[in-house]
C-alpha cells in the first residue's frame, strides 16, 4: 500500500466504475461508519481508501480502477457516494484545488476536497505498513474462535446492548463466556495451538467484517496490546480495530460461578433431567404469545413430566413436557426472555438441566448442558423469585 502526500504542482488522476466505488464506500460505511470519520484517497499504482476515526482505520482498495501520478488528498465519503450513484464510469483528476470529475460530456463537476495532513499521512502508514505483530490467530485457530463466539452468542434482552465476549487461549484450550444479570453461557474446546491469549471483545468485530467479505475469502488476523488488524489481499482489505481489553486477565466471573455450581460450593444440585431443546423451545415460544408485566415461566417438575406455564391477568398457556427426573425440584420460575435467548443459540437435540438450589433448598439458578461431543457448552440462568 502507498501513502504518500500530493506534490505541488502535480497532478493524480483515476479511472473506475461507478458501482465499484459505490460497492467501496458501502462496505466503508459498513465497517466503520461516515460519522466523524476522514477519508484519505491515495493514488499510486493502486487506489486507496484510507478511512480513520481513531481508533478505528480501514483501508480499502479499489477494484478494477486505472491511475496516473502519485499523492493523496481528503475527501468526504458521504459527497463522494452522491455523486457517484448512477454512473457507468467515472473520471477523477486532482491537481491541487477542487476534485474534478465526469462520466459523459453532460455530467461532470468538481468537489471540494483538502490536503491531506502530514500527521494524517504518518499515522495511516504506523498504522497500516508497520510490521504485523507476533501474535498470528491461524486460519484453525479463527475457525475455532468464530465458532466458538456464535455459540456463545448470547443477547441483553433487557436492554438491547451488544454483549462483550471474554475469550481465553492457554494450554490448548479455548474459553469463551459471556454473560448478564439473567444468564449466562460458558464454552471450553480444546485446540490444536500454542497460543496464548486474553481478551475481550465485541462478537460484531468479526461478524461485520464477514458480513461484507463473506466466510470463504482468506483472512489474516494479528494482535498486538492494543489492536485487532485483520488483512484480506485478496480483496484488497485492511482493518485496525481495538478489542475492548487485550492484553490482561479479563472478567472472568462465568468461569468462576460455574466452577463453584460444579464443586457445590454453598449450592447443590436438587435435581436433574435430560429434555429435548426443541420440545422446551417450543413450548416456551407458545408461553411468549401472552405478554404482561410479570407474566414469567413456571416450571413445575414432577417424576415424569414437567408442568410449564404461564398466566397473566386476562390470558394462561400450560403445556407438559415428558422427562425422567433425578431428585426432588422445588417450583421454579424463569425469565422468558432470558431462558428464550438461550434456547435461540443452543445446538439442537437432548441437553441435560440442573435446578440448583441453595443452602434452604430455594432455588437459585438453572444449567442447561448441551449433549455434544465437540465441546463444552454451559449456559446458566438465573431463577426469579415470585
Amino acid at each position: 500500500m502507498q501513502i504518500e502526500p500530493f506534490a505541488a504542482g502535480s497532478t493524480i488522476s483515476f479511472t473506475c466504475l461507478g458501482k465499484d466505488l459505490l460497492s467501496l464506500l458501502d462496505t466503508a460505511k459498513k465497517l466503520i461508519g461516515f460519522d466523524k470519520t476522514k477519508m484519505i484517497v491515495s493514488v499510486g499504482k493502486e487506489v486507496n481508501f484510507i478511512l480513520f476515526n481513531s481508533p478505528q482505520y480501514v483501508s480499502i482498495r479499489l477494484t478494477n480502477a486505472s491511475s496516473e501520478g502519485a499523492g493523496s488528498f481528503l475527501v468526504s465519503p458521504e459527497a463522494l457516494q452522491g455523486i457517484s450513484k448512477g454512473r457507468k464510469t467515472l473520471d477523477f483528476s486532482y491537481s491541487g484545488k477542487s476534485l474534478q470529475f465526469n462520466d459523459t460530456k453532460h455530467y461532470k463537476g468538481q468537489l471540494a476536497v483538502s490536503k491531506a495532513e502530514v500527521d494524517d499521512i504518518a499515522l495511516c502508514k504506523q498504522v497500516f505498513l508497520a510490521k504485523k505483530p507476533d501474535i498470528n490467530l491461524t486460519s484453525e485457530v479463527w475457525g475455532e474462535l468464530r465458532a466458538g463466539l456464535a455459540a456463545c452468542a448470547l443477547s441483553d434482552v433487557h436492554s438491547k446492548d451488544e454483549l462483550n465476549r471474554v475469550v481465553k487461549i492457554s494450554d490448548g484450550q479455548l474459553t469463551i463466556s459471556s454473560h448478564t444479570d439473567y444468564h449466562m453461557v460458558l464454552f471450553k474446546k480444546d485446540i490444536d495451538t500454542d497460543l496464548d491469549l486474553s481478551i475481550t471483545i465485541k462478537d460484531s468485530y468479526f461478524s461485520v467484517l464477514e458480513s461484507v467479505i463473506g466466510t470463504s475469502i482468506a483472512v489474516d488476523f494479528f494482535l498486538d496490546d492494543i489492536m485487532f488488524y485483520a488483512h484480506c489481499p485478496d480483496f484488497g482489505l485492511h482493518v485496525v480495530r481495538p478489542p475492548i481489553q487485550a492484553g490482561k486477565e479479563p472478567d472472568g466471573v462465568v468461569e468462576d460461578l460455574v466452577d463453584a455450581i460444579s464443586q457445590e460450593k454453598g449450592r447443590k444440585i436438587g435435581a436433574s433431567f435430560d429434555i429435548n431443546k426443541e420440545d422446551l423451545e417450543t413450548t416456551i415460544s407458545n408461553l411468549s404469545a401472552i405478554h404482561e408485566a410479570g407474566a414469567n415461566v413456571k416450571m413445575v417438575v414432577k417424576k415424569d413430566r414437567m408442568v410449564v406455564s404461564s398466566k397473566t391477568s386476562r390470558s394462561n398457556i400450560a403445556d407438559v413436557i415428558k422427562l425422567d427426573l433425578k431428585g426432588n425440584p422445588p417450583t421454579v420460575y424463569l425469565d422468558r426472555p432470558s431462558i428464550s435467548d438461550i434456547l435461540r443459540i443452543m445446538p439442537k437435540g437432548n441437553c441435560t438441566m440442573n435446578i440448583v438450589v441453595g443452602s434452604n433448598n430455594e432455588p437459585t439458578s438453572y444449567m442447561l448442558v448441551p449433549h455434544t461431543d465437540r465441546s463444552v457448552l454451559t449456559f446458566v440462568g438465573a431463577t426469579l423469585d415470585v
